[in-house]
Order: C-alpha cells, then sequence, then structure tokens
C-alpha cells in the first residue's frame, strides 16, 4: 500500500525518483568497479614481469598499460561515486529534480561505465603481452645422434645433409643420416 500512496511525477525522468534510480543503478555499478580495481590490484601482486620472455619494451608497455587501467579505473570509481552517492542531494523540500541535474549525473555515470570498461581492457592488453611467443632465436637447439651423443646451440647455416649448431665449444657439424632428436632447448 505504501507504493501506491507514494507520488509520482507525471514523466517518469523528473523527480527525486528518478534521481534515486540513477543512484541505485551507479552503486551498483560502484560495486563492479570496486571489484574491477581490486583485480587489478590482485594482477600486479601476483605478476612478475623479470621472469618473462617478452622483451623489455613490451614488459614496460604491459606496466604502463597496468598503470593506466589503475588510473582510469580510480576515475571512474569517483564519477560513479559521484551519482551513487552525490554530496550535494536535493533537499527535502523539492519533489521534481531540475532535468540539467538528471542529464549531468547521467552523462558521468555512463562515462565512469565507459571509463571502467577501457581499464579491463588495458588490463587486458597489458596481460596478453605476457603471452607472447618466444622467436626460435631466443632458445636454442639440442641435436642428439645415433651413438647418444648431443650438442646444444644454435642452428646456423650448414651444407646439405648436415646440420650444424654453434655451441659453447665452437661450430659442430652433424651429418643428418645420423640425427636422431632435433628440439628446441633453452639455456644452451
Amino acid at each position: 500500500m505504501a507504493e501506491i500512496d507514494r507520488p509520482t511525477a507525471g514523466n517518469p525522468r523528473h523527480g527525486t525518483g528518478a534521481l534515486e534510480q540513477l543512484a541505485e543503478s551507479a552503486r551498483g555499478w560502484h560495486r563492479i568497479q570496486l571489484a574491477v580495481l581490486g583485480f587489478i590490484g590482485f594482477c600486479g601482486v601476483f605478476w612478475d614481469g623479470a621472469g618473462s620472455a617478452s622483451p623489455a619494451a613490451v614488459r614496460w608497455l604491459a606496466a604502463a598499460l597496468v598503470a593506466a587501467a589503475f588510473v582510469l579505473a580510480n576515475l571512474a570509481i569517483f564519477m560513479v561515486g559521484r551519482v551513487a552517492h552525490p554530496v550535494h542531494a536535493l533537499s527535502d523540500s523539492a519533489t521534481t529534480a531540475d532535468d540539467t541535474v538528471i542529464d549531468r549525473r547521467t552523462r558521468r555515470l555512463r562515462t565512469g561505465i565507459r571509463l571502467t570498461y577501457l581499464a579491463v581492457a588495458l588490463l587486458v592488453a597489458a596481460t596478453l603481452s605476457s603471452w607472447l611467443p618466444t622467436s626460435p632465436a631466443d632458445g636454442g637447439v639440442l641435436v642428439a645422434d645415433a651413438t647418444g651423443q648431443g650438442w646444444c646451440g644454435q642452428l646456423v647455416e650448414a651444407p646439405a645433409g648436415e646440420v650444424r649448431l654453434s655451441t659453447a665449444d665452437g661450430p659442430v657439424g652433424i651429418p643428418l643420416n645420423s640425427v636422431t632428436l632435433i628440439r628446441p632447448q633453452a639455456g644452451c
């Protein structure tokens, strides 16, 4: 019965009810944004850029993207928070809200939501850099022959019928007909 007795304006866009609905929506988004900010912090705590196989420039770019995501998430939280918990609320004697107040708060909410999506996208882009494959030139190659002897080094140009490696002990040529294993090997 209380719902029926509550006065409503003819246009649902007008009135303190519309502002309260907007603030309630903003409060829901505010919770989501805090979760996003927590996730960015969680990723930052467990991210070990030094152990990454990606080039230094990519690691720096990833760090910049995470920092930008953090800044954008904070800005988004601020913008949505201004709608969710307005400092300058309408007075109790006011029964309708001005269209400019509703429009301004709606724009803030939408901008805050867009910034949240952008922060998540930047975080995803930064995370993808850790999946950057290493090029074959970064690692070595292990070659073994029929006798069980193995060599580890970088592949270099060789004559037909031979596999040649540049090893720590110098160049080694292995005839192809005696090769039993060729595989990538890190740390040669």
